[in-house]
């Protein structure tokens, strides 16, 4: 359907606009995802206003009251000029010498425009990068764990060597000399807190996760199970087992968790040690002499003993 003429008079409105861009020099960056323009339209000043770029590189306008639908507008990789073409062609099948302005409001996340954190962080990503950004910006964005280690981040930066930062100093207030500025195209590595120590521990048995465990000294079974991702079908958790290496041999030492978890019977909730084999059965008739010797066979009882 044709579209009446829009008037010459409508269309004086956005001249203005449109020649205060031209003023201010052409914006020769590319449009890529995220982005979002502002778009005005003196042919349909109703579509006019902010469209976001989506993660196909194209965003929609609204079909406006006449009925006109121009469907999806590829732009990633275009400049303004050239986006600002591409809409012109497709109103000029309905409007006569339609008049359209672009411009950048806010950039998306994209190579170039972007910090990216990884590490200890909540939030592991890259994001935006705005004129002005610190070091505090870009971490309130991504969250820092409780055991992130804030004493030596690192910042890799193009082509110059890693840079290491002790942000404590921040954290505490004291001194913000370490709060840089931050430049689009930064990589920074929030590292984690190593404990002075962790033990080796295998799970096995009806748990979600069961394997090879390395867990803070002073871990008790219940935060081993959690650990474990918890226990899964019929699990016996009243008759779990801890096999201990005392002396070389293997010692038998019985938990029950759900006397644990039911009456709140904390004896029961075993401080593990380094080395230890916890089973968790599916019944609580279980030969564990045979598992014993199943696990010596596996030679998992002895690597405990050597590692």
């Amino acid at each position: 359907m044709i579209v009446a003429k829009i008037s010459a008079a409508l269309a004086a409105l956005f001249v203005l606009s449109a020649i205060a861009g031209l003023a201010a020099g052409v914006d020769t960056r590319q449009i890529g995802q995220g982005d979002r323009l502002m778009i005005r339209m003196p042919s349909e000043p109703a579509i006019s206003g902010e469209y976001t770029v989506d993660e196909t590189g194209r965003f929609f306008f609204p079909i406006t009251e006449h009925g006109l639908d121009l469907g999806a507008i590829p732009v990633e990789g275009l400049t303004l000029d050239k986006a600002e073409e591409l809409v012109i062609r497709l109103m000029s099948k309905y409007y006569e010498s339609p008049e359209v302005n672009i411009e950048f409001v806010a950039y998306g996340v994209r190579p170039g425009y972007a910090v990216s954190i990884f590490g200890a962080v909540l939030d592991q990503n890259s994001h935006r990068y705005f004129e002005g950004m610190k070091l505090l910006d870009a971490l309130i964005k991504s969250r820092p764990l409780p055991d992130a280690d804030i004493s030596k981040l690192a910042l890799f930066r193009g082509d110059e060597p890693v840079k290491y930062l002790d942000i404590r100093k921040i954290m505490d207030g004291t001194d913000m000399s370490a709060n840089i500025p931050m430049q689009a195209g930064d990589t920074l590595i929030v590292p984690y807190t190593q404990p002075v120590l962790k033990m080796k521990i295998i799970v096995l048995g009806k748990v979600m996760n069961p394997g090879t465990m390395f867990v803070p000294e002073g871990t008790q079974i219940l935060d081993l199970l959690g650990r474990a991702g918890g226990t899964v079908g019929r699990a016996a958790v009243g008759n779990i087992y801890v096999i201990r290496v005392i002396d070389g041999e293997p010692v038998i030492i019985n938990s029950d968790v759900k006397s644990l978890v039911k009456f709140g019977d904390l004896k029961e909730n075993i401080v593990l040690k380094d080395g230890d084999v916890v089973f968790v059965p599916e019944t609580s008739r279980v030969d564990i002499a045979k598992v014993i010797q199943n696990l010596s066979l596996l030679n998992l009882i002895k690597s405990t003993i050597e590692d």
